[in-house]
């Protein structure tokens, strides 16, 4: 989950880019501004001052250039990896070759590392199916918690469905893998206490946070409720092997009666023109998506992350959110290959987080709406989508390529308005939201019978 408020990495980039000049002028040569600022003209400027400073400090004499640069005794590996982190969030490659040299002894932790970052920088969709490391996690035990079964990969580690042994309660629990950096694994676990403390009813709970110490390790892990259903890309493939199943009943029972979805095949050439017979189900999806992220952007929090993979449709027909992913942390990651990258806003691709907010989770929601009605993540193309759309309603269509513009300012102002806009098609509520309705009425007629009463007696 991305906090809006968080700092925007400009003294991680400003450290990075000064190391990079520093290496070259040490070598005999001046760097090329434009290339260190990645084409960013706005950049460019701030990159020759740099580069103006730290050549008159060497003409000086001044040769302890590079002054962000760690003390002799400071740990080589913790080095390489701020290293690895900084270039991941910038996009450019990251040069250890040093502190290889230097450490012949720890080649094999230094080449690992390097393995992790380069995974993170080429897969980070969630199409990659986990972290190429030796130490492996648990298979069968974790603690107090019995791993029954791999529910999928996750680019960090795992998700598995769990039984605590203690309460006999069920819980779907994300084992991070325990080569995971620790800066990496502290930034999803502080995103998770964020979610954690919003306690909001449209997000999957979270339980518990915690470790245990294995032969491998220390592995930390989410232990998230079992809510039953399917995470959106499960249900997907199961509806897709199902062409005539009722697409309502099953987002109502989350899928739970559907087939066991066929292994992921090669992309179908032509997008799959949209079902308007699942309108009504898709629009009370997206729109309790959209409630729930209206209330979470009243308290200054955005999901931000849309992989299918963190929508659940749950067995009592809600849809949730599951508040894990590694947006926040690094943004320019998302940048390689994989279709789940689509139903990020551009604005998170591209790394503009100063113009963040809440109408990048609208772009999410829409994206979400747009696969529910055609089984396929959104092309980039908008007359693609909008020529995919229209078999169903028109206005319908015209919302959602609205809410995938690629200028935030285009799409409906906020998700709240999003969540009024899918009520005239959303015709039937799920179990939960009539359960909640029904509740809620029977207050209120008691609140009038008590206030009745009261004045009578006075």
């Amino acid at each position: 989950m991305y906090d809006p408020h968080r700092d925007q990495n400009e003294r991680s980039w400003r450290k990075q880019i000064t190391r990079e000049i520093d290496r070259a002028l040490n070598e005999g040569r001046r760097p090329d501004p434009e290339q260190l600022a990645g084409g960013d003209g706005s950049k460019t400027a701030e990159v020759e001052a740099l580069i103006e400073v730290r050549a008159a400090l060497k003409q000086e004499g001044i040769d302890a250039l590079g002054d962000e640069s760690p003390p002799s005794d400071a740990d080589p590996l913790a080095e390489v990896e701020r290293i690895l982190a900084d270039s991941l969030e910038l996009g450019t490659p990251g040069d250890v070759s040093i502190i290889e040299a230097e450490q012949p002894a720890l080649r094999d932790q230094i080449d690992e590392l390097k393995r992790f970052y380069a995974f993170l920088a080429d897969a980070l969709t969630g199409d990659a199916a986990s972290i190429e490391v030796r130490a492996r996690l648990p298979e069968r035990k974790l603690g107090r918690f019995v791993l029954e079964r791999v529910l999928y990969p996750h680019p960090l580690g795992r998700l598995d469905a769990a039984l605590d042994e203690k309460t006999r309660e069920r819980f779907a629990l994300l084992l991070l893998n325990p080569s995971l950096p620790k800066a990496t694994a502290m930034r999803v676990l502080r995103d998770a206490s964020a979610a954690k403390r919003l306690n909001d009813p449209g997000f999957v709970p979270l339980a518990e946070i915690g470790s245990v110490e294995t032969g491998a390790g220390e592995v930390r892990y989410l232990a998230y409720q079992d809510v039953g259903g399917a995470s959106l890309d499960d249900f997907l493939r199961r509806v897709a092997a199902a062409p005539d199943v009722d697409f309502a009943r099953a987002v109502a029972e989350g899928g739970r009666n559907l087939p066991p979805p066929p292994q992921p095949g090669p992309p179908p050439a032509e997008p799959t023109p949209a079902d308007p017979r699942r309108l009504s189900a898709a629009a009370g999806v997206v729109r309790q998506l959209a409630e729930t992220l209206h209330r979470a952007h009243g308290q200054g929090v955005l999901q931000a992350d849309f992989r299918p993979s963190n929508v659940v449709l749950a067995a009592d027909g809600r849809a949730l959110l599951r508040a894990s992913n590694l947006v926040g942390a690094m943004r320019h990651a998302w940048k390689g290959a994989g279709s789940h990258k689509t139903f990020l806003a551009p604005e998170i691709l591209e790394g503009e987080s100063n113009t963040l907010d809440w109408r990048a989770d609208v772009y999410g929601c829409c994206a979400v709406f747009y696969a529910l009605l055609t089984g396929d993540a959104p092309p980039a193309d908008l007359a693609v989508a909008r020529r995919t759309l229209a078999p169903v309603s028109d206005d319908a269509a015209t919302l959602i390529v609205k809410g995938l513009s690629r200028t935030p300012t285009e799409r409906p102002a906020s998700c709240l308005v999003l969540a009024e806009a899918c009520a005239p098609w959303a015709t039937t509520a799920a179990p939960a939201s009539r359960r909640r309705r029904l509740a809620l009425l029977i207050v209120a007629i008691a609140a009038a019978v008590l206030a009745a009463t009261f004045f009578a007696l006075n």
